[in-house]
């Protein structure tokens, strides 16, 4: 009864839209900057990243290395395994300049997205554990066993979340579930390699990469018992706070303040979306339209919050994005102009899409000098 009644004293909410947010904002940029460069051992250049931050408008306190910063190498990882991004020659980020992800509706994408990550090879529930993991796929391998344990670990969450999708989780609930119930979600422990006939224990310990279909060495593994306690516990937990809590599908709560050192105590809850891909739930209503465009006489342009990925797509095509939050900047030039011209955009079509979206006229100055520089 103590587990059932967990009550957090600190949560921390998840958003799927903040999350799709940053998606667009990550691939934005990268088609802006036309490439990002990637090192020999596959990471983003670290001043090439620090451009990534701040266009995601990401705290000052945030890693400003990519193999720091998991939730932005998620995001990369994700944006290539959908195809919108391509790692050319092994060195280049580019974009796919027709995204299939952004062009989806948000209820689809926040899907897409979901089942990307549990069904493909977008990530390793095992970098926290095994330490920095380098980029390059044969090095993050993502075994198919790995896709089968993210289902069995959803079914679970989806059963003890059935009767209240909004009930509080502790971790330990789950981990005693799981352990009780499904012992090798994990790896099954008849996996066995070509070393079967040698007689030392370390043979026969799942945790030895021979044993599992990872092929991970478990170090600090002496027996049965505290290999389930580090690996599985761990495995559990880099799943309820790295892609579950990314994707918006817990919220995850701490017993104590989180500055407090005893945040043992730690739990999550459905979010309304994720209770929605569980099939717990209805789906959400996702607010995409409902935003304004402004322009304003000194050539900027306000567009606010929640403007569809579509409006933003376009406004990047002939305007120079200056950042924001909420509210995004951007700036009318000549040069952006003729930019976009270049590209078939006519001026006439620019004044009509600036027009629709605002609701009305654009201001006379900005009209004039639009067409005397369509003149030029």
């Amino acid at each position: 009864s103590a587990m059932l009644s967990f009550l957090p004293k600190t949560i921390i909410h998840n958003g799927a839209s903040d999350f799709q947010r940053d998606v667009s904002r990550y691939w934005r940029h990268v088609r802006r900057t036309n490439r990002l460069n990637v090192t020999a051992n596959g990471w983003i250049y670290k001043n090439s990243f620090k451009h990534v931050l701040a266009a995601l408008n990401s705290p000052p306190d945030a890693p400003n290395d990519e193999s720091g910063n998991l939730r932005l190498w998620f995001i990369r990882r994700l944006l290539t395994c959908v195809g919108d991004f391509k790692l050319q020659n092994g060195s280049e980020l580019l974009v796919n300049e027709t995204p299939a992800l952004l062009q989806m509706p948000m209820a689809d994408r926040i899907r897409h997205c979901f089942e990307t990550w549990r069904d493909g090879k977008v990530w390793s529930e095992f970098v926290d554990l095994i330490g920095e993991a380098p980029e390059n796929e044969s090095q993050l391998w993502v075994a198919p066993e790995l896709n089968k344990a993210r289902s069995t670990f959803l079914r679970v969450v989806a059963r003890l979340s059935a009767n209240d999708p909004q009930r509080w989780v502790s971790l330990t609930e789950i981990i005693d579930y799981l352990r009780r119930t499904e012992y090798e979600w994990l790896f099954p422990r008849t996996f066995r390699g070509k070393n079967l006939k040698k007689s030392n224990s370390i043979y026969k310990s799942p945790y030895y990469y021979e044993n599992n279909p990872y092929r991970i060495t478990f170090s600090g593994v002496d027996s049965e018992e505290q290999g389930w306690l580090k690996v599985e516990v761990s495995a559990i937990f880099a799943l309820l706070n790295r892609p579950l809590s990314w994707l918006g599908v817990v919220d995850m709560g701490y017993a104590d303040s989180l500055t407090s050192k005893h945040t043992h105590e730690i739990g999550y809850r459905l979010t309304e979306t994720g209770a929605w891909l569980l099939g717990l739930g209805p789906q959400p209503k996702f607010v995409e339209s409902g935003g304004r465009v402004i322009v304003q006489p000194n050539f900027t342009i306000l567009a606010m919050e929640p403007i569809p990925d579509s409006v933003i797509l376009e406004l990047d095509t002939f305007a120079e994005s200056k950042g924001g939050d909420r509210v995004l900047n951007y700036e009318l030039s000549r040069a952006s102009v003729y930019r976009a011209q270049t590209k078939g955009k006519s001026v006439a079509e620019i004044i009509q899409f600036l027009e629709q979206h605002q609701g009305g006229p654009i201001i006379n100055n900005v009209r004039r000098t639009l067409e005397e520089w369509d003149a030029l």
